[in-house]
């Protein structure tokens, strides 16, 4: 499976989580997104 797909995966189920009364904003999606992403490449280089 192709990475960028599988991390779409974990941010659709990671949106999925949030109780929708937090309503986060953008800027929380885009943090999330880049410590996933973050994590995602420090697992590859191992």
């Amino acid at each position: 499976m192709d990475s960028k797909k599988k991390i779409k995966e974990i941010i659709k189920d990671w949106i999925q989580t949030i109780p929708l009364d937090q309503n986060p904003s953008e800027k929380d999606y885009a943090e999330v997104a880049q410590d996933i992403w973050a994590l995602w490449q420090v697992r590859g280089e191992k």
